[in-house]
């Protein structure tokens, strides 16, 4: 029974592709096993214990359905089914029992999806079958536990060790992911199986611990072989039970020690002593291991029994699987390698029947094509114990030789040391190996020419570069592309040749009726020759061909657009050639790279034009610009000597004027011979000083945009500053009619200014109000102290207002109010050139404020500036 179980698993492990299912009537899975379920995305845990209909999606069952009920009718069939974007290949028959009835139903399943995905699963079902079969033998050899209850012989474990030890509690605890336990936590935890409390002689079971929790406890576990901790709460590997664990249970000391089970870490035992702690002892730590080992031992002779079980049950089964395997399978003797039983797929790929294989040798039936592999493999199954994916040549009945993939095993069948051995014809594959290198080679080509020609514009240099690595790939003799049209001079422009043929570089055709025979510039022609001596040529044609030893061609035309720029051609020159398509799909990509390098060079050269011509315009329009730049600057140096004399002459001959006549008037005598009355003399006074102010304004504007405000600061009690200027003005304003309102607060902030220059704002801004309104004007001045916003220091401005009720101003007015020789439309009896407001915003952007107005036509307007106080 036990050889029988280790055959059954070692074929099924090795079964490549899928696997094998037995079935019973109500089509609930029995047994399932091969080393394709995990490729097929199942566990034998799902399967077995199940029906289809609890596996498998609705779509799927009904097709398995009939095939499967057909097989308990003692039918056979083979079918295909679609299953997650794969393809499987299933093969059901009944299973019968010596007597012929139909015990079950089996079904062998084979993915067929894709040559790369059979490799990968069948690497993995020679992994799985190589660790199966080391577990089987240890089995055989290992001493046993005569103990049927696994719990009870846990629970007697852990009192012993609590009795021994002198110890409050011992726990076993296995993973939650090993086969014992139902959990389906996708974490990784340790689960309970039982609990000893030596105090209270009470057992329990069902507490977890997560490895997420404690990273460094899970840790230690895969590499001490125990852990001995006598200050649980400071020990590295397990203080991150502390605050969770180890004080609320009032423990100190932990000893723990792995669970080893057939090479594999399964769980822990955990011996535990309350307060005060305990000092383990080095004999303590090899007794909690051999505890541990017990557990191991206990859980082996366990899962023995079950398994000596499901053996003598599957023997019949594994003989069934064996003979009705996809795969080439076979068991000979060792180490003569006689063949003792092959499958039928064995006859099918070696094209020997049974009876001419049994008792011969592979040597003796010329298997082997190379003897040097029969030998490496003997040596791997005398040194290894087995074989795993060795690729070798094998020879038919047919003496056909093809490519197998080769697996053994030594195995003990009848107390006989044996081989089994699975064989996979893998030509298909290699094949297509051979074809995705080529496709890999092609795309890297045309991946590195796209990439050269996006980084240069060296139009010579790509296409010798291009024709070179063509030839190295075509492995070609001659590679070159022709420059030429059907109604122009043609000639050879990039060629890569082997030494040991004549260059064409040199060549070039001024005949058009010759090119345009040749019907090579036409989009959709693409020439292509095996054998040059097999076809009729034109004249010209043959002499070139001739001329230049080609044997094979291959010609694709370059289109720039909707016209020729040339061809790319490869010649054979050695012997004649078959182009395959994927070199003719290559040159034609290779063309459009080419075009794309032909016009990405044509651009350039555009580009530099258009450069040249752009620097040649900047140049000129640039002299331009300076040459009026210059007649701009002595533009303005006579305006300066223009204004300075005007305001030169002016000003001498008014000041005199203007002496006399206020001499005159101061006069009193009236007995004085003056040729004027008195009132002219006085409107000549006026006159002379309103122009000697507008000189005076003149020069300083003129000082201003030149040098600048100057500004002789000093403490300025504006209140005080203010009460002056309207006690000076109070003429100008009973003059005109006007009130003025005097609301700014005696506690206005000290500024740092200019007072003289303070004067002249008030002044003007007073002035401006009296001369731009009829009579009767009402004047309101008013001051405010704000903080500057967004400033990074709280700083704080004073906001001095001047608001009348007179006629106001267009929105258009009082934006370009503060300009230099602007003054408002609607007042017909000013004289004024419009440089007060002017020197008013100079004056206050020199204090470091800003001045405005705010004004609508007959709603008044209101001036308003700002200046830092201190």
């Amino acid at each position: 029974m036990l050889e029988s179980e280790d055959l059954y698993r070692t074929l099924a492990k090795n079964f490549p592709n899928g696997g094998v299912f037995l079935f019973e009537r109500d089509l609930r899975y029995c047994i399932a096993e091969g080393a394709g379920l995990a490729a097929i995305g199942v566990a034998k845990e799902l399967l077995e214990g199940k029906t289809i209909w609890q596996v498998w999606s609705r779509q799927i069952c009904q097709i398995i359905e009939p095939y499967y009920r057909a097989a308990l009718a003692g039918e056979t069939n083979a079918f295909e089914v679609q299953y997650d974007n794969r393809v499987f290949s299933l093969h059901t028959l009944p299973v019968k029992n010596d007597k012929g009835e139909i015990l079950a139903g089996m079904v062998m399943s084979q993915e067929i999806t894709s040559r790369k995905q059979a490799e990968i699963a069948l690497r993995e079902s020679e992994q799985r079958l190589r660790r199966q079969t080391q577990i089987l033998m240890k089995l055989a050899r290992r001493k046993t536990l005569n103990q049927r209850d696994l719990n009870a012989a846990i629970r007697e474990i852990t009192e012993a060790a609590a009795e021994t030890l002198e110890i409050e509690r011992v726990s076993v605890w296995l993973y939650n992911n090993f086969k014992l336990h139902i959990s389906e936590d996708a974490k990784l935890k340790l689960v309970c199986i039982d609990l000893y409390e030596r105090s209270a002689n009470r057992h329990s079971q069902g507490f977890e611990i997560s490895a997420d929790t404690y990273p460094s406890y899970f840790q230690a576990l895969e590499t001490d072989r125990t852990i001995a901790a006598h200050d649980a709460h400071t020990d590295p590997r397990t203080k991150e039970f502390s605050q969770n664990y180890l004080t609320r249970l009032g423990l100190r000391s932990m000893l723990d020690a792995p669970i080893w089970l057939e090479g594999q870490m399964v769980g822990v035992v955990c011996h535990e002593q309350v307060e005060p702690g305990r000092q383990w002892a080095l004999e303590e730590e090899n007794f909690a291991g051999s505890i541990a080992d017990l557990v191991s031992l206990a859980i082996e002779a366990h899962e023995r029994q079950r398994t000596e079980a499901a053996l003598r049950e599957s023997e019949e089964k594994f003989s069934k699987a064996f003979r009705s395997s996809p795969s080439a399978i076979a068991i000979a003797s060792f180490p003569e390698g006689r063949l003792i039983d092959i499958n039928d797929n064995f006859s099918s790929i070696s094209g020997y029947d049974r009876e001419e294989v049994i008792g011969r040798t592979a040597l003796e039936l010329n298997f082997w094509v190379n003897l040097e592999d029969r030998l490496r493999s003997i040596q791997m199954l005398q040194n290894q114990g087995a074989i795993r994916n060795f690729e070798f040549q094998f020879r038919k009945k047919s003496g056909e030789i093809v490519v197998g993939l080769y697996s053994a095993e030594r195995i003990v069948l009848g107390g006989q040391e044996c081989i089994l051995l699975v064989v996979t014809d893998i030509s298909d594959r290699i094949r297509d190996r051979e074809q995705i290198k080529i496709t890999a080679e092609r795309d890297r080509l045309l991946a590195q020419i796209a990439l050269r020609i996006r980084r240069s514009l060296n139009l010579d240099q790509i296409l010798n570069t291009t024709v070179a690595e063509v030839r190295q790939f075509l492995h070609a003799d001659r590679v070159y592309i022709y420059q030429g049209t059907p109604t122009g001079i043609a000639k050879v422009v990039a060629e890569s040749v082997d030494f040991q043929w004549p260059s064409i570089r040199g060549w070039r055709s001024e005949n058009a009726t010759e090119i345009a025979a040749t019907a090579l510039f036409d989009e959709n022609c693409i020439r292509v020759i095996d054998d040059t001596f097999s076809i009729k040529l034109p004249q010209f044609i043959a002499e070139f061909y001739q001329q230049y030893h080609i044997k094979a061609g291959l010609v694709v035309p370059i289109m720039l657009g909707d016209e020729a720029f040339g061809v790319l051609a490869a010649h054979q020159c050695s012997a004649p050639r078959h182009w395959r398509s994927f070199e003719i799909d290559l040159l034609k990509q290779l063309a459009t790279q080419v075009a794309i390098a032909i016009q990405q060079a044509e651009l350039y050269q555009q580009v530099q034009a258009l450069n040249t011509n752009l620097e040649s315009q900047v140049q000129e329009r640039t002299a331009q610009l300076e040459q009026k730049m210059q007649e701009l600057q002595e533009l303005n140096q006579i305006k300066d000597l223009f204004l300075h004399g005007v305001t030169h002459d002016l000003r001498t001959p008014v000041m005199g004027w203007l002496m006399v006549l206020k001499n005159l008037l101061a006069n009193g005598n009236e007995q004085l011979a003056i040729p004027v009355s008195r009132s002219i003399l006085e409107r000549m006074v006026q006159s002379s000083d309103r122009q000697l102010h507008l000189i005076n304004s003149l020069l300083e504007l003129h000082s201003s945009e030149i040098h600048g405000i100057v500004l002789h600061r000093e403490p300025v009690q504006l209140s005080q500053l203010i009460a002056s200027i309207l006690a000076e003005l109070e003429p100008l304003l009973a003059k005109n009619q006007a009130t003025l309102t005097n609301l700014v607060p005696n506690n206005i902030p000290i500024i740092n200014a200019y007072p003289n220059q303070l004067w002249r704002v008030f002044e003007n801004l007073i002035a401006n109000a009296l001369n731009h309104n009829p009579p009767g004007l009402c004047l309101t001045l008013s001051a405010t102290v704000e903080t500057e916003p967004n400033s990074p220091i709280t700083n704080s401005l004073i906001r001095i207002t001047l608001q009348d009720n007179g006629v106001g101003m267009s929105q258009e007015t009082c934006d370009h109010l503060f300009e230099i020789y602007v003054r408002g439309s609607h007042n017909r009896r000013s004289t004024s050139i419009g440089l007060g407001l002017y020197l008013c915003r100079q004056i206050i952007i020199a204090h470091g404020g800003e001045i405005g107005v705010k004004s609508s036509p007959g709603a008044g307007a209101t001036f308003w500036f700002t200046l830092p106080a201190i």
